[in-house]
């Protein structure tokens, strides 16, 4: 036909962007979103994201609306070139319950305990090459696909339904699923994407001041300043990425038994509480991560996961965070996950559970 057929679906894993795009003709398409499993602000996919982390001692819920201030028109997708597009996101995160969360330690997160609003841009570069589906690699896929149709089709089945209208990857993910990374190396190049985010996080603290047991409260400020950049292979189901944040927030000293001075009765004159204002405290966190999704060999669901670093350069604190996540096959919106944890300052390990669905305008 000739015809630019859009089919083009991403899956994100806490900001693994994979690429599994269809080409039915000539021409890449632009891309819209499926469902991710968890926010992250380097995903470039214009829409609105929900998800919900519930976790032993603390849940929360992430709302997240993203956009473009330019992209690349389907015309430019069609002629062979670099491209480049700039998009924006703006987020809301809310506490839902409980006091803390060792996961946020796990990435070294000070802003992770309160409300917390943040925007961000994202800078996407990638090489546009819509010859790659009639090279020989892509060509090769297509026969062995045929081969392995033939070998499956009845001896009395005629082999014209074996038979494909020009280069198709469907008929490649159909025919010889076990080729799909194969497919997605010789159809698409590596790509990159950076961003700077801005965060600030609202809080209500509150303390108890020792011998008088009166009740004091303050409202700081913490924000956060983060830069990033990803790097996302030709195989279209991995990334890696490396992030810098900066962050200044307020911290709460953990809660003691407070008494009045004299102490009539333990019940009512002692309480357990905090016995000091927050603190503010500044960490320069450099966090390390790789993304991989493994794709269904024959649907287009999987199971992704992550592996992420972070070290504090002003205390030397470090933690490691595993989310692994289901992406069901079929039309569901929902891809449930679990996310490990452990945090060298707390010397605490933590399991919880996240529920992620996301959509586009």
């Amino acid at each position: 036909m000739g015809e630019i057929m859009n089919s083009a679906k991403y899956i994100g894993l806490i900001g693994l962007l994979t690429l599994v795009t269809s080409v039915e003709a000539h021409a890449q398409s632009d891309p819209s979103p499926l469902p991710a499993a968890s926010q992250r602000d380097d995903d470039p996919l214009a829409g609105i994201s929900l998800s919900l982390d519930v976790a032993e001692e603390e849940s929360k819920t992430n709302v997240s609306i993203a956009g473009y201030f330019t992209k690349p028109s389907l015309d430019q997708m069609a002629i062979p070139g670099r491209r480049t597009a700039m998009g924006w996101k703006l987020g809301l995160e809310v506490p839902i319950g409980g006091s803390d969360d060792v996961l946020d330690s796990a990435t070294l997160d000070k802003l992770g305990d309160g409300t917390k609003l943040s925007g961000s841009i994202t800078l996407l570069s990638y090489s546009a090459d819509p010859t790659r589906i009639d090279r020989p690699p892509f060509k090769k896929l297509m026969e062995q696909a045929k081969a392995k149709c033939l070998a499956e089709k009845e001896p009395d089945a005629a082999a014209s339904t074996c038979d494909s209208v020009g280069p198709s990857p469907d008929y490649i993910r159909k025919h010889n699923p076990s080729a799909r990374l194969a497919m997605n190396r010789a159809l698409y190049g590596s790509y990159w994407t950076a961003g700077l985010k801005g965060s600030v996080s609202l809080k209500r603290f509150t303390w108890v001041t020792s011998g008088t047991l009166a009740e004091n409260t303050a409202s700081p400020s913490g924000y956060s300043a983060t830069l990033w950049g990803v790097y996302y292979p030709s195989d279209a189901v991995s990334a890696w990425k490396l992030e810098a944040e900066y962050s200044s927030a307020p911290k709460q000293s953990d809660p003691e038994i407070i008494c009045k001075t004299v102490v009539a009765n333990p019940n009512i004159d002692c309480v357990s509480a905090s016995a000091n204002a927050p603190i503010r405290k500044d960490a320069l966190v450099l966090r390390g991560e790789y993304r991989r999704f493994f794709p269904f060999g024959g649907g287009d669901g999987g199971i992704g996961m992550a592996l992420t670093g972070s070290i504090d350069t002003l205390t030397g604190d470090y933690g490691i965070e595993v989310p692994v996540f289901l992406s069901i096959p079929g039309t569901s919106v929902v891809a449930p996950g679990l996310k490990f944890g452990y945090s060298s300052k707390d010397d605490d390990f933590g399991v919880s559970l996240f529920i992620k669905t996301s959509f586009s305008f």
